[in-house]
């Protein structure tokens, strides 16, 4: 439809729409143009499209709460690690680290079961002097 739409507007545009008028009438040429406009209609192709919504921005507030959880982190680590904080200081700090702390322990399980182990790599034996390598030369080709 959109080729269509941009055959009439060329039509329009150099003025040939007299010059197609007068090659096929006025009737015929006022029936395409209803027809079109009808089937633009129904198929939807006429019809202005719907603007895109706005896209939401949520990269720069999840780095912001993420620099956040760091800041507060390094805030909380330096409590737990200052030996001029008490003791029940400290133990706050570390209990409100314990669930980055399991967090991390969860990702280092969660990769190791995805992790496959490595299959040993056999080593070239040692060939004697003048004896001959084997080769493939006695097998058939395969079929292609």
């Amino acid at each position: 439809m959109a080729g269509t739409e941009e055959w009439f507007g060329r039509l329009r545009e150099a003025g040939r729409e007299k010059a197609l008028r007068a090659l096929v009438g006025d009737a015929f040429a006022d029936a395409i143009a209803t027809v079109h406009a009808e089937y633009g209609e129904v198929v939807g192709t006429t019809k202005p499209k719907r603007p895109e919504p706005a896209k939401i921005d949520v990269a720069t507030p999840l780095a912001a709460v993420a620099q956040g959880l760091q800041d507060l982190a390094l805030q909380l680590v330096s409590l737990a690690n200052d030996r001029s904080a008490t003791e029940a200081q400290r133990a706050a700090a570390r209990a409100a680290l314990s669930p980055i702390d399991r967090h991390r322990a969860s990702n280092a399980r969660r990769g190791a079961a995805r992790a496959t182990p490595a299959e040993p790599v056999a080593e070239p034996k040692p060939e004697a002097k003048g004896e001959a390598k084997p080769t493939d030369a006695d097998e058939p080709l395969p079929e292609v």
